[in-house]
């Protein structure tokens, strides 16, 4: 082959796949989505995981916009020390992008769904006219297990983020789950939710989020805590069946079940979740705290 070929070769090949120093990105020329290994060294919560994350907005698209600060370029912050935190987890990180650029939605999931992510987590901040309104919210599209993983992303943030690493009291007095339609949501072909960690229109947040990267560190620590509580519980059950009592269906919120009797037609509502019912006492099914 004359050596001309050859060079066309290696640069049509080489073009198919771009390096960065720490990922390998597969969006292609002028994107900087990429992989990440796991950075743990022994047994870790998340081996064997393949988390998405998704920083919001980018490039033309900023996102909210207060005092100068863009929710684009704060959500890139808190998906970086996201996926560091991940990793440490022992997961496999995939990033939508690294930088500051426009994607679409259908980019987004195009590029979770080629990457066979586990999950995929949006990052957000919120906005508001009233400059007064802060609160934390996740929000799922359909499926009980998506709902399941917007649950436990929320308990650590509705846990974590009223209150500053010293202690001090935030502006954040609240916490919402909600069901929402989105094409990446829709798109995605694993559990997604978006995560609005708090709001970037409120005065005391705009002013934590420049200053410095505690708060980001804050937002991303607590949803890594719940992706890990997300990934150490079992599926759901879809239907069993216990030596006295039966499930025949399930509640409106996906976690309540109804139990029949054997042999009647008495039904009971066990609204624990993971808790089945054993001659009426309380049997944990599978040994986990829910």
């Amino acid at each position: 082959m004359p050596w001309r070929r050859i060079g066309l070769l290696l640069i049509l090949l080489s073009g198919g796949l771009m390096f960065s120093s720490t990922g390998l990105s597969d969006h292609g020329p002028g994107h900087s989505g990429a992989c990440f290994g796991p950075t743990s060294t022994e047994e870790a919560p998340l081996d064997d995981w393949t988390v998405v994350i998704d920083p919001g907005h980018g490039g033309a698209d900023p996102g909210a916009v207060n005092e100068g600060a863009t929710e684009a370029e704060h959500v890139l912050t808190i998906s970086n020390l996201l996926r560091e935190e991940l990793r440490g987890s022992g997961a496999r990180v995939c990033q939508t992008r690294t930088e500051d650029e426009y994607l679409s939605l259908a980019d987004r999931a195009a590029f979770a769904n080629r990457n066979d992510g586990d999950i995929l987590v949006s990052i957000h901040l919120n906005s508001f006219l009233d400059p007064d309104v802060n609160y934390t919210m996740t929000m799922w599209g359909s499926g009980r297990a998506e709902r399941r993983l917007a649950e436990a992303v929320l308990r650590p943030l509705e846990t974590h983020l009223p209150e500053t690493p010293e202690g001090e009291e935030t502006t954040i007095n609240a916490s919402r789950v909600a069901q929402f339609t989105s094409e990446l949501l829709r798109e995605a072909e694993m559990p997604a939710i978006i995560v609005e960690g708090t709001f970037l229109s409120n005065r005391w947040e705009v002013e934590a989020l420049e200053d410095g990267q505690w708060r980001h560190r804050q937002i991303a620590s607590a949803v890594r805590e719940g992706i890990v509580a997300y990934s150490q519980r079992p599926p759901l059950v879809v239907r069993a069946t216990l030596p006295a009592f039966e499930v025949v269906g399930f509640g409106l919120r996906g976690l309540d079940y109804w139990l029949r009797e054997s042999g009647t037609e008495s039904a009971r509502m066990v609204s624990s979740g993971m808790y089945l019912l054993s001659g009426w006492e309380p049997l944990n099914l599978f040994g986990v705290e829910v």
